[in-house]
C-alpha cells in the first residue's frame, strides 16, 4: 500500500520517558512487523523538530482494516503484550488523532476556498 492510498490515518503523538529512546527503537523493530503483517497497514515514526514528541503514524488501506486492527490490539495476546510494553515507555498518555482523506474534488476548487 502507498501512503496516499490510505483510507484511515491513525496518529499517536507520544513523549517517551527520559532515556527510553533506544528501548523505543527496539520496540518499533519488534512491534511494527506484527501490526503490518496483513499488508493493509503501514506504520512510520516521525520525530518533531525541536520537540520531545514523536508521532507514530499508521496508514490503513480500508476502514475494515482499521476496525480489525482496533479489535486485534484488544484481543490478540501478542499485540496486547506489545502495547503493554509500549505504555511502559511513555511519559504521558498519547494524543490520538484519526484522519480520513479529504476528497480531491474539494482540492481542485481550492481557488474558491478562503483560508
Amino acid at each position: 500500500m502507498r501512503i496516499e492510498e490510505a483510507a484511515v490515518v491513525f496518529t499517536l503523538r507520544i513523549r517517551l520517558k527520559e532515556d527510553k529512546l533506544e528501548d523505543f527503537k527496539a520496540y518499533v523493530e519488534e512491534a511494527f512487523p506484527v501490526f503490518e503483517k496483513d499488508g493493509d497497514c503501514l506504520g512510520m515514526v516521525y520525530s518533531l523538530e525541536n520537540s520531545a514528541f514523536l508521532d507514530e503514524v499508521f496508514f490503513y488501506a480500508s476502514e475494515e482494516a482499521f476496525r480489525k486492527a482496533n479489535w486485534s490490539v484488544e484481543h490478540d495476546p501478542v499485540q496486547v503484550r506489545l502495547l503493554k510494553s509500549w505504555h511502559a515507555l511513555l511519559a504521558a498518555p498519547p494524543e490520538v488523532s484519526i484522519a480520513r482523506p479529504f476528497p480531491r474534488s474539494h482540492l481542485e476548487k481550492r481557488d474558491e476556498l478562503s483560508l
